[in-house]
């Protein structure tokens, strides 16, 4: 996390996955937001054309985001999540 000021801590947080075909899951923040944080999500299978069946469904709560991969096979993403602390 980075302080910005005394009440204000920016708080940012990343990682990767992997999620079956057709199958939706969620990311689980490791440290709880105090508002819902920005999420940007994407991936797909390794070396296929199809790259960027991963994403996200809906807007994010302060704990996590929910996920699809919408595509044929078993894909790998990587998350970025950036909000307030």
């Amino acid at each position: 996390s980075l302080v910005l000021s005394a009440s204000h801590t920016l708080l940012i947080q990343g990682g990767t996955g992997s999620i079956g075909a057709n199958t939706t899951g969620t990311i689980t923040f490791g440290t709880a937001y105090n508002t819902a944080p920005v999420v940007l999500v994407n991936g797909g299978p390794t070396g296929s054309s199809s790259e960027g069946d991963v994403h996200a469904t809906s807007a994010a709560s302060t704990t996590a985001q929910a996920i699809v991969n919408s595509g044929p096979s078993t894909a790998f993403y990587s998350w970025f999540s950036i909000g307030k602390a």
